[in-house]
């Protein structure tokens, strides 16, 4: 893919890789990553949105006489007040609305339930050497 998005997953794939360790866990990846990652990207989205999520004004208020005031008040550096508006609706969308707490709970259970998959990853994959690791620095070897 031209537009980078490619090097996006690449980068998660090797993240999560880098962070379990285990053989095979790339296989792993969308169904135990983006369970977890989804969720915390509309947090995210949420911080940054703070309560500019919640008081954007109506269409009806852009045409009507608050129009002046929505101009001054909302605007930012980089866009006027209706683009500012539009890029937050779409936040309120993805983060906020109805469809975004049901899509939340679908990509948070879509490939199941969260403690059976990471069971069958650990009991899938080789982890004496990790588990090995782990004895040794508890006892101080």
């Amino acid at each position: 893919m031209a537009d980078g998005r490619l090097g996006c997953v690449e980068e998660l794939r090797i993240r999560f890789r880098t962070a379990y360790q285990l053989p095979g866990i790339e296989i792993h990846l969308p169904r135990f990553g983006v369970s977890r990652l989804y969720p915390r990207m509309v947090e995210i989205v949420q911080q940054i949105g703070a309560s500019g999520l919640v008081t954007l004004p109506t269409s009806e208020d852009l045409d009507g006489p608050l129009r002046a005031d929505i101009d001054k008040y909302f605007q930012s550096a980089r866009l006027d007040a209706a683009d500012k508006i539009d890029l937050y609706r779409l936040a309120w969308d993805a983060s906020v609305s109805a469809f975004a707490g049901r899509q939340v709970l679908y990509e948070r259970f879509f490939f199941g339930d969260p403690a059976h998959m990471a069971t069958r990853i650990f009991r899938n994959n080789p982890c004496s050497d990790l588990m090995e690791r782990v004895n040794q620095f508890i006892h101080g070897k």
